[in-house]
């Protein structure tokens, strides 16, 4: 059923051009021989979702690619008919997952769901896909449910930390425990800070995403570790300063905390001094037009991305993922850590983690049966590999193939990553750093006026 259910879905639901009824009839001539009732039943359940679990064709695998996990010939064979016995496991993932599309990324997780309903006789695994970001993204599919249609709520859900505490005060995820916890002993560090808010963990860190420099190497033979090798050599340095979301945005804080300072849950200033260094920084680069106030205009990673790789010979912080994307067709931009007040390797890194919202024990325990298996190394190393994405352990960084110095660097920079802590009184604190930043790119606001904003009223 879960396999009809995804071209049922597909048919019905992806045709914005049509109406209802013109989309089921092009449902009901596609599968003819399915009873009507159904065919309908089917069709109207899966709207609630992008789009059921289907093993994608294989892609060929690229140069430097891990070999995907393939499926056994039964994970295409025709379903048997439901037992009556049947469980079923509700996963929503974001579309980045790739099991929506037909690439190796999402090749490797259909072969561990399709194994792990081998393993466990009974379990059908209905995998659902969201959007990333925007008005229908997870959270809001999640918030929209809980009020509306609870029924509907996945058992587990693969969702950005910085909206993993918002579903917790919603009261959708409960605490995880310390043994449920603490099974995987190889996370990078920065990956348990980053599902725990206050003081309980809520999440298995699964995905993330870290920024570094990006520059011209024909250009810049050695490229700066330091604000004042970054003010000697000269270059443009391009950063996004004109979002506010708090990764894309979050070389301000990168740099408060190379600068000295901490990013606490609290929301507090840890460092006036850090900060007043940072903004600082911002004043002199301006000046030496070294910092051009264009960065002002820049809300994303991506946009800094796009900007470096045009001909000017510049350098700027971009996100890794952009990098694994694009390095192939961009051979002229290579990699380094980001420049920092004393030179202190340091990155930002945002996570992707799973919250298990299954009620009750037994399915509770399903839940992490399944995030268990999709944990293991061969797993999780090739579909972060695949997926342009960072793994959360040591062992899934080392099982990527063909390792090379990027690799080897991305994993140093996700030893010495900060995570964006979860909350609002720090989602605040953040927004008020990148407020006062672009405030002072633009010559608006003094570094004094800046540190006064961050601090917020007395």
């Amino acid at each position: 059923m879960s396999r009809l259910s995804s071209r049922l879905q597909l048919i019905v639901c992806d045709f914005p051009g049509e109406g209802f009824l013109s989309r089921w009839a092009r449902a009901a001539r596609t599968a003819a021989r399915i009873p009507a009732w159904l065919l309908l039943a089917v069709a109207i359940a899966g709207c609630s979702g992008d789009l059921a679990l289907a093993t994608p064709a294989p892609a060929e695998a690229e140069q430097n690619s891990p070999t995907p996990v393939a499926a056994t010939p039964a994970a295409n064979a025709a379903p048997d008919a439901p037992r009556p016995d049947s469980r079923q496991l509700v996963v929503w993932l974001p579309a980045f997952s790739g099991v929506a599309g037909e690439d190796s990324a999402g090749d490797v997780l259909a072969a561990a769901f399709h194994q792990f309903e081998q393993t466990h006789p009974g379990v059908r695994v209905d995998v659902q896909i969201k959007s990333e970001s925007g008005p229908a993204d997870l959270f809001s599919y999640l918030r929209s449910a809980q009020r509306v249609a609870p029924s509907i709520l996945p058992d587990v859900v693969l969702i950005n930390t910085q909206a993993l505490w918002q579903i917790v005060d919603l009261g959708l995820a409960a605490p995880i425990a310390a043994d449920q916890a603490a099974r995987v002993d190889d996370f990078y560090p920065f990956t348990m800070d980053a599902v725990r808010y206050g003081g309980q963990v809520y999440g298995i860190p699964y995905a993330a995403d870290a920024i570094h420099l990006a520059y011209h190497a024909d250009q810049t033979q050695q490229p700066p570790e330091t604000w004042n090798q970054l003010f000697t050599g000269g270059r443009p340095y391009w950063f996004a300063a004109g979002g506010n979301d708090l990764f894309h945005d979050g070389v301000a804080l990168l740099q408060y905390v190379g600068a000295g300072g901490q990013l606490l849950e609290d929301g507090s200033t840890s460092s006036d001094e850090a900060l007043r260094a940072f903004f600082d920084f911002l004043v002199e680069g301006r000046i030496r037009n070294v910092i051009p106030t264009e960065v002002a205009e820049l809300a994303t990673l991506d946009a800094v991305w796009n900007r470096l790789a045009g001909p000017e010979p510049d350098l700027g912080s971009v996100a890794a993922s952009a990098y694994l994307i694009n390095r192939d067709s961009t051979p002229q931009l290579h990699f380094a850590q980001t420049p920092t007040r004393n030179g202190l390797p340091i990155t930002l890194a945002s996570t992707w983690a799973f919250a298990v919202l299954a009620p009750g024990e037994e399915q509770r325990d399903l839940a992490f049966a399944l995030i268990d298996a999709l944990l293991a190394p061969e797993v999780q190393g090739a579909w972060s590999q695949y997926s342009h994405r960072l793994p959360t352990r040591r062992s899934a960084m080392q099982a990527w193939a063909n390792p090379n110095p990027y690799y080897e660097f991305l994993s140093r920079q996700l030893d010495v990553a900060v995570a964006l802590p979860n909350g609002r009184a720090f989602a605040d604190f953040a927004h008020r750093v990148q407020e006062a930043q672009r405030g002072v790119v633009l010559g608006e606001i003094t570094p004094q006026d800046a540190v006064q904003i961050v601090r917020g009223p007395e």
